[in-house]
């Protein structure tokens, strides 16, 4: 695939690099991991004008809140995902890969489930 050397393109490029960077705090190790389980490989230049405008809004509307409530299930998930010595950062990754939905209480109930199954499988692991 050809380089897209458009101005637009280059801006995206930038503001993606800027929003993972300052706001998100994700290194490159992270960042090349979600972006390869969105399915846009690893690297910003093979994208093409329209991938990089859908990766700008799935990055520009992803939102870290900050002490979320959980309902009770959550709160057992939390619980989970501390025992099987996940970090937050891992989890929500995984939801935004699996799920494209940044945060539990947005889940529906099947997504729950995958999610504390996959928490249960890690600890069991250990």
């Amino acid at each position: 695939m050809a380089y897209d050397t458009s101005q637009k393109a280059k801006t995206l490029r930038q503001r993606i690099q800027a929003t993972r960077h300052k706001r998100l705090g994700w290194d490159d190790k992270t960042f090349y991991f979600i972006m390869a389980g969105l399915g846009y490989g690893t690297s910003l230049k093979a994208l093409d004008c329209n991938e990089l405008q859908e990766l700008w809004g799935i990055l520009k509307d992803y939102k870290r809140p900050e002490g979320a409530q959980f309902d009770k299930q959550g709160k057992f998930m939390y619980a989970l995902m501390k025992q099987a010595g996940l970090s937050d950062l891992q989890v929500r990754s995984y939801m935004v890969l699996h799920f494209r939905k940044t945060h539990w209480n947005v889940l529906d109930q099947n997504e729950r489930k995958n999610v504390i199954d996959m928490l249960k499988a890690c600890q069991e692991e250990q």
